[in-house]
């Protein structure tokens, strides 16, 4: 019996100590001023066969301006594949950006003066967000992409968490967010810049590092071992009974 429990043993202990483990990532993105969130998980063709091509009459002036943006290229937000990051990951970022030509530029923090409320982000699904403006922000996508007949709550800087958006909730990422969960379902990680109007006319960029730990998966070479160190204990037990037999 003894001999069984050791070779039936050791390649579990093995299986348990030779998956390919949590493999650190570590990616660097740039962001554009121009990055707009509000159009995350969707296509310019999408967007463009919704809008007509200008704004109507009486329309206010933050419609007129995400009429253009979306006729304008570079508008588009950034992301990037997260299928295979763990759960916890965080994010970093550095640089200059601004959100009007002339204005001062801010760093990822943005300005903690100024808020700027946006519900255009909604139009395509997205959820509205009350944040400094020029802040690095961020929204979690699946597949599927976000539905405009179901967005999710709005989220305010200084009173809710951040680190745990749902899919589609924008959220403050600033110069440093760490322990962001991923949201179940989640593939895709959209990044921009958070302001209340037009987009196509900022300037500047900041670079937002992504660091995670990939999901273990066992090598399939060791599955192999184990099953064969499995198979092997069970015969070497069945002979050593049949000689005492």
């Amino acid at each position: 019996m003894k001999v069984f429990l050791s070779l039936f043993t050791l390649p579990v202990l093995i299986l348990g100590m030779s998956t390919t483990g949590f493999a650190a990532i570590e990616i660097d993105v740039m962001v554009s001023a121009r990055s707009n969130i509000g159009f995350a998980g969707t296509s310019q063709a999408d967007v463009l066969s919704t809008l007509p091509p200008t704004s109507m009459p009486g329309d206010p002036a933050s419609s007129t301006n995400y009429y253009q943006d979306a006729h304008t290229a570079g508008t588009w937000p950034v992301f990037v594949d997260i299928t295979g990051f763990g759960s916890d990951i965080s994010i970093s970022a550095v640089g200059l950006w601004y959100s009007n030509p002339g204005a001062l530029p801010s760093g990822p923090d943005g300005f903690a003066s100024v808020t700027s409320t946006d519900g255009i982000y909604d139009n395509f699904g997205i959820s509205g967000l009350t944040a400094n403006l020029n802040s690095l922000i961020g929204v979690f996508v699946d597949d599927s992409g976000p539905d405009a007949m179901s967005t999710p709550a709005w989220l305010t800087q200084g009173i809710d968490d951040m680190t745990m958006p749902l899919l589609n909730q924008a959220f403050v990422i600033g110069s440093l967010l760490e322990h962001l969960q991923v949201p179940v379902g989640a593939t895709k990680l959209y990044l921009g810049l958070h302001e209340n109007r037009q987009w196509s006319h900022n300037g500047g960029s900041v670079v937002a590092t992504i660091q995670a730990n990939t999901v273990p998966v066992p090598s399939s070479l060791v599955i192999w071992g184990v099953l064969s160190g499995c198979a092997a204990g069970f015969h070497f037990r069945n002979q050593r009974k049949n000689k005492q037999k």
